[in-house]
C-alpha cells in the first residue's frame, strides 16, 4: 500500500477508497477440505485490510 500511494501521488492521483477483496474458490486447488477451509477463513480476515488482502479495488481521483 506505501509503495503503491507513492506511485500514485507521483503521477498526480489520489485515492479516494481502497478495498481488499477475497482470493475466492480454492477448494480447486487444495484438495484437502480442511485445509481450504482453512485458507477460506484467513483470506476472508486478511480482505478486511487492504493492505493484506490478495485483491485490490482502488477508486482514484486526478488531481487538478
Amino acid at each position: 500500500m506505501k509503495a503503491l500511494r507513492k506511485l500514485l501521488r507521483t503521477h498526480h492521483f489520489e485515492i479516494e477508497k481502497v478495498e481488499g477483496w477475497e482470493v475466492g474458490d480454492l477448494s480447486y486447488y487444495l484438495h484437502s477440505k480442511v485445509l481450504s477451509r482453512i485458507v477460506e477463513v484467513v483470506d476472508k480476515s486478511f480482505a478486511k485490510f487492504p493492505s493484506l488482502a490478495y485483491r485490490l479495488g482502488v477508486v482514484l481521483r486526478r488531481e487538478k
